[in-house]
């Protein structure tokens, strides 16, 4: 327990700054996880062609080793998604408090 008007003061100013350093931490949360959802957002339109080309020599048989392929992307594809789904519920959640 402060004993004076300094040390009580001393220890307000520390919780004071504590609470400054811990809301930049939480607002470079946001800005981070609007980074990931972008990023994400950007995936799609980025590698199309690449997965449509993928899925067709998958599905033609065209290539050797296309079904391993097509078995990793159908992984990244479900990683992405859960990902995808995970940043965008933090967002809201992070937003809605």
């Amino acid at each position: 327990m402060a004993t004076t008007f300094t040390e009580a003061k001393a220890a307000l100013d520390e919780i004071a700054e504590r609470i400054t350093n811990s809301r930049k931490r939480r607002d470079q949360a946001r800005i981070t996880l609007g980074a990931a959802q972008s990023e994400l957002a950007g995936l799609a339109s980025a590698y199309s062609q690449f997965i449509t080309d993928l899925n067709a020599a998958a599905t033609a048989d065209t290539w050797p080793l296309a079904d391993a392929q097509k078995a990793e992307l159908d992984q990244l594809t479900a990683d992405f998604q859960a990902l995808k789904s995970e940043v965008d519920a933090q967002i809201t959640a992070f937003d809605g408090a």
